[in-house]
């Protein structure tokens, strides 16, 4: 049985047996276990977008308090509860949405986006306490008699739902896009994910199941008061309870909620007075963070108590923890490359893959590009060299369109792609890998290559040709293990441009062998593929055309031999004639 359909089934189960055993719970504990339902269910929802997507939004409790209220003006107005409960869910969700659009129009990110949610859910509070409406600090109660068994039961079913909606985006592309969010949003956009989008709906589900549990509370407790619709004790459980159990994870949120509010509900009882029991959650509070702070020592922190489970049944399954043992038995020699004829130079007339036609750019008062003008056609191999600072990786970024030009045009197939977003560009056709590889440690290195389009079969086949089969985590991986799911994401990927940024850096000479093999199968395929590189001995046997750059101008082009024999090259960056080149 495949794993997800397994986790699938266990969830059912486990959600039979809850509503199954829920009757036997005694009349004394069900408020206490309430309570937790609570905090699980607020951890699952913000886990969607502070554990998978990585963002520490805390406008959280705002979408509750929309929720609390809703549903006590509905009761009270004899309108029901499904409907009006669900127009806040939609309502919040846009909300969310809303937050996170303006946050990316003022570009806040990181710290600067937690603040900016945090004073958007502190004005929300302060407003509360202003509206005569919904009774200001006394808050508002729910004029018919509510059932507490109804309402135990609909928050028990919200928090499975919540459940399966963190397992089914993670068991999804969708998650895989929002984990390579999470640590790694440029290279997530250069693999064609457009964080913009991703960000909106992660927000808008949160946003919209947040307002629901908010909901369900109210009718319980009957009434809504800005303590428990908009009080900041929920949220800070809930986002503790995450990052305690594993941010990012399906079953973080409950090992975090059973640590953290179990420890409160120790706390609270085993109190005999006030200052006993304050002194309890501090206690509470303090061992969660110490729990936080050891698991951070540590690798894969961000996963919390799962990973360290994780790490432990691996150990005990007599598995190495070690991403790169796997691959221990490559073995790739600079001979068997020889082996490998460099494919034949397109033909003059083929029309370039990419054209970059006049390009310059500007930072401040230096100028890093000065009318750039480069071309690589279908199956030919262009080395684009020069020192350091010449403008090489500006070139790649001018082309992948992380920066954009002052003036000139980028075509590829054709098209005039110069104003085209960074994700967009990926769909069109331009693949790229980074000057140091750029993985997403939060994914399987399956799942790397999958996040950038490929199919399942395609992504096995790859890894398994690059004998990287059974290579699971990727955090700690060594350089030339992530090079090669770096290379592994691009070919399986199947673009017809490729830029490699300066692929053999830090590899011996038989991964530059491997590395290189690699380039000439891709150019072979049909590929244009753009080497950037300062290993120029390892990279002219192979390249059809080398490109060099100085002071952000081109100032040579041509066949490696005749390039390196140019006496300004020599100048500009050898110091000597290059031999062997051809």
């Amino acid at each position: 049985m495949h794993r997800t359909s397994t986790k699938w089934l266990i969830l059912i189960v486990l959600a039979g047996a809850a509503f199954a055993l829920w009757p036997l719970v005694g009349r004394s504990v069900a408020p206490t276990l309430v309570n937790g339902l609570v905090v699980l269910f607020f951890a699952y929802a913000w886990n969607i977008v502070g554990g998978i997507l990585g963002e520490l939004a805390l406008s959280s409790m705002l979408f509750w308090g929309i929720g609390s209220y809703a549903m006590v003006l509905s009761l009270n107005a004899g309108t029901g509860m499904v409907l009006p409960i669900l127009g806040a869910a939609v309502v919040c969700a846009v909300l969310g949405a809303v937050i996170v659009r303006a946050a990316a129009a003022l570009g806040l990110t990181g710290l600067y986006l937690a603040v900016f949610t945090l004073i958007i859910y502190e004005i929300a509070a302060a407003s509360v306490t202003a509206i005569q409406l919904i009774g200001r600090n006394e808050g508002i109660i729910i004029y018919e008699l509510t059932s507490v068994d109804l309402a135990a039961y609909l928050l028990l079913g919200l928090v499975f739902v919540a459940i399966a909606v963190n397992l089914g985006i993670l068991s999804s592309p969708m998650g895989r896009r929002w984990l390579s969010i999470k640590d790694d949003a440029t290279a997530a956009q250069a693999v064609g994910v457009r964080v913009g989008r991703e960000r909106m709906i992660a927000y808008a589900i949160s946003g919209g199941l947040t307002a629901i549990g908010g909901g369900v509370q109210a009718y319980y407790l009957g009434y809504a008061q800005p303590e428990t619709a908009l009080g900041i004790d929920l949220l800070i459980s809930g986002i503790l309870a995450v990052f305690v159990g594993g941010a990012g994870t399906v079953a973080g949120p409950f090992i975090g909620t059973v640590v953290v509010f179990g420890l409160e509900a120790v706390a609270i009882n085993l109190s005999t007075d006030i200052q006993t029991s304050l002194y309890a959650q501090i206690l509470q509070y303090v061992v969660a963070f110490a729990i936080i702070w050891m698991l951070s020592a540590r690798k894969g922190a961000r996963r919390g108590v799962v990973g360290l489970i994780k790490r432990l049944f691996r150990r005990l399954a007599g598995r190495s923890a070690d991403p790169t043992a796997a691959v221990e038995e490559i073995h790739v020699t600079s001979a068997e490359i020889a082996e490998l004829a460099k494919p034949p130079a397109p033909p003059s007339d083929v029309a370039p893959a990419v054209e970059v036609v006049g390009v310059s750019k500007r930072f401040g008062g230096l100028e890093v590009l000065k009318d750039v003008t480069i071309a690589v056609r279908p199956g030919e191999i262009v080395g684009l060299m020069g020192p350091n600072g010449a403008g090489k990786t500006t070139v790649c970024n001018v082309i992948t369109g992380v920066i954009q030009p002052d003036t000139g045009s980028v075509r590829v197939l054709g098209d005039d792609i110069t104003t085209v977003p960074t994700p967009i560009r990926y769909t069109r056709g331009v693949a790229r890998s980074f000057q140091a590889a750029r993985l997403f440690t939060s994914l399987t290195a399956l799942d790397n290559v999958l996040v950038g389009g490929a199919s399942r079969p395609r992504a096995r086949e790859v890894l398994e040709e690059y004998g990287l089969a059974h290579v699971r985590t990727t955090a700690g991986a060594q350089t030339f293990v992530r090079r090669l799911i770096e290379i592994c994401r691009l070919v399986a990927a199947d673009k017809p441009v490729l830029l490699l940024d300066e692929p053999l850096a830090g590899l011996t000479a038989d991964q530059q062998a491997l590395v290189l093999q690699s380039v000439e199968r891709l150019a072979a395929s049909g590929c244009a593929v753009l080497l950037i590189e300062h290993l120029i001995q390892s990279i002219a046997p192979v390249c059809h055309r080398l490109i060099v750059m100085a002071d952000g101008a081109v100032i040579a082009e041509g066949p490696p031999a005749e390039v390196l024999a140019q006496e300004q090259v020599v100048d500009a960056y050898l110091g000597a004639p290059l031999e062997g080149a051809s």
